[in-house]
């Protein structure tokens, strides 16, 4: 049985950041990205002690191991979603989603995302929830919950 939970401890910054900059430069995430760039390790670190008060943060873990990682921004709404490649199309995104979502909601924080058109996988994630096109711009939607 899949035990899946979200959680926002880490140990201290380092973690966050470790993390963070696994999941955010992902090779698949980068390809659905508006932004390809990986950007250095440093300059990475920079901007994200100078930004990480605007971020909420949630490793994905199952069975008590971290598989994932769930980014919300504070300032524009924006989440993103990233499990490692292994632990993809089991369900657990699903899962991890309604969590996400359910702590957002308790919160009253408006939720949403960008996908690019090509991205299949995680357009037919989003059809399970009710999210709402509310822009497109080139190969990218906004949507909204």
């Amino acid at each position: 049985m899949l035990k899946i939970s979200l959680t926002k401890k880490f140990r201290n910054f380092e973690e966050k950041f470790k993390y963070f900059y696994k999941y955010r430069f992902d090779i698949d995430y980068i390809r659905y990205n508006q932004d390809k760039k990986k950007i250095k390790k440093k300059i990475s670190k920079e901007w994200f002690k100078q930004n990480s008060n605007k971020k909420l943060l949630f490793k994905i873990n199952l069975n008590n191991k971290t598989i994932g990682l769930i980014g919300y921004n504070l300032d524009n709404f924006l989440y993103f979603i990233v499990i490692d490649k292994k632990k993809r199309s089991l369900g657990i995104g699903t899962i991890a989603l309604k969590k996400f979502f359910s702590k957002l909601k308790r919160k009253n924080y408006t939720v949403k995302t960008m996908i690019d058109k090509k991205n299949k996988s995680s357009l037919r994630l989003h059809k399970k929830f009710d999210f709402k096109v509310i822009k497109k711009i080139g190969r990218f939607l906004t949507l909204k919950l």
